[in-house]
């Protein structure tokens, strides 16, 4: 009964668990998609959140683009691109931990004047 019960509670967590990751500015400097032919150098920076029980928890994270950046020392962002990462050890942990962890990374790319 306990092995049914529990199945049974990871079939319905795999199909009720969903999450989101809102992207958002801060207005605390310029981020931009516009592409900016004076700013030349490309900077990457990784952002990693954590998710538990399938996705479920925390239902909802805000990455403040703008701020991400300005903390790491870049003002003037443009040409910004936001793609995931998917890794190896993302996917080991979420086999090994039956999905109680999914760590999700972005990849953030902009350009900055030299």
């Amino acid at each position: 009964m306990t092995k049914t019960l529990l199945a049974f509670a990871i079939l319905v967590g795999s199909f009720v668990s969903c999450s989101t990751v809102e992207f958002k500015s801060g207005n605390q400097s310029k981020v931009t998609f516009d592409y900016n032919l004076n700013q030349e150098r490309e900077v990457i920076l990784e952002v990693e959140k954590k998710f538990y029980l399938w996705g479920a928890l925390p239902s909802k994270h805000e990455l403040i683009l703008d701020k991400i950046f300005k903390d790491r020392g870049f003002e003037n962002v443009s040409d910004l691109r936001i793609e995931e990462v998917n890794t190896t050890r993302k996917a080991a942990w979420m086999v090994a931990s039956f999905g109680m962890f999914y760590p999700v990374s972005y990849r953030l790319v902009g350009r900055i004047k030299d």
